[in-house]
């Protein structure tokens, strides 16, 4: 998550279960869950150099520091067991955007591996339960294999990314639209966590939100909430109007919904077909 502080900016990595975001609200502040042993790591800007990095212990005592002298940091993560973090750094090269993810294991002064996204701007990295980590930019999600050192790429194919759920279990969830404007022809499209479409879901809705929990795709429009399963099949919908910008699938029959400041329970069952 990201906190302003001033004229600094923060950057708050805890290992996380699953993450639900939508690109254009992404000022908001996210929590997430601490690494097995209670480590967690905090991003910010330097006086020495762009950005630095601070890991901490469970009783808040710092335990690493890696300073970044080329990238702006726009997000870090843990993996599970707090040794190791993936930090995405940005910065422009010829009016281009680029990204470079590094991991760093934090027995060691020098990243693991570095992985250089060109003409992508990463907002988001996360661990998969494989192992793998997902870089999710404007451009193309990347699914980064430490063990290879290797890079397999879903490209948006010029489409707009507006949200994406990571369920870190099994998949990425993505959701796509041709225009800016609200026309009404959002895909969804679900990865595996080696960058394997699993599905993709053609439709004739606007989408403010998105959600994936197990074999459950869910998405949330202005007056209804329509349900997939994890093969792309469509399963009905949920009269719910409203103005929630925000939806989490919590369960295969729970969600939660964030609409003006309040979260609301709604329970995924009966739904209607046309």
């Amino acid at each position: 998550s990201i906190r302003r502080v001033g004229s600094q900016f923060l950057h708050f990595a805890q290992h996380g279960q699953s993450a639900d975001h939508a690109t254009r609200h992404s000022s908001s502040p996210l929590s997430r869950l601490p690494s097995e042993n209670g480590v967690f790591a905090v991003a910010k800007q330097s006086i020495s150099h762009l950005a630095e990095m601070i890991v901490y212990n469970k009783n808040g005592k710092e335990k690493y520091k890696y300073y970044f002298s080329d990238y702006y940091i726009s997000d870090i993560t843990l993996n599970s067991f707090g040794t190791e973090s993936a930090a995405c750094g940005i910065c422009s090269n010829n009016g281009n955007i680029n990204s470079n993810v590094y991991i760093i294991n934090f027995n060691s002064e020098t990243p693991k591996h570095q992985f250089l996204l060109e003409d992508n701007m990463v907002m988001k990295v996360e661990y998969l339960s494989n192992g793998n980590i997902v870089a999710i930019g404007d451009k193309y999600a990347a699914f980064l294999n430490t063990n290879s050192n290797t890079t397999i790429k879903f490209d948006y194919e010029n489409k707009l990314l507006k949200f994406y759920s990571i369920y870190p279990q099994d998949s990425l969830c993505l959701c796509l639209s041709s225009s800016i404007n609200e026309t009404g022809e959002d895909e969804i499209i679900a990865l595996d966590n080696y960058g394997k479409e699993l599905c993709k879901i053609k439709t004739t809705e606007s989408f403010s939100g998105i959600s994936k929990h197990k074999n459950r795709i869910i998405g949330i429009t202005k007056d209804k909430i329509m349900s997939y399963n994890s093969y792309g099949n469509y399963e009905g919908y949920l009269d719910f109007p409203n103005n929630a910008k925000k939806i989490i699938l919590a369960s295969h029959s729970n969600a939660f919904t964030l609409e003006n400041g309040t979260i609301n329970k709604v329970k995924i069952r009966n739904l209607k077909r046309d």
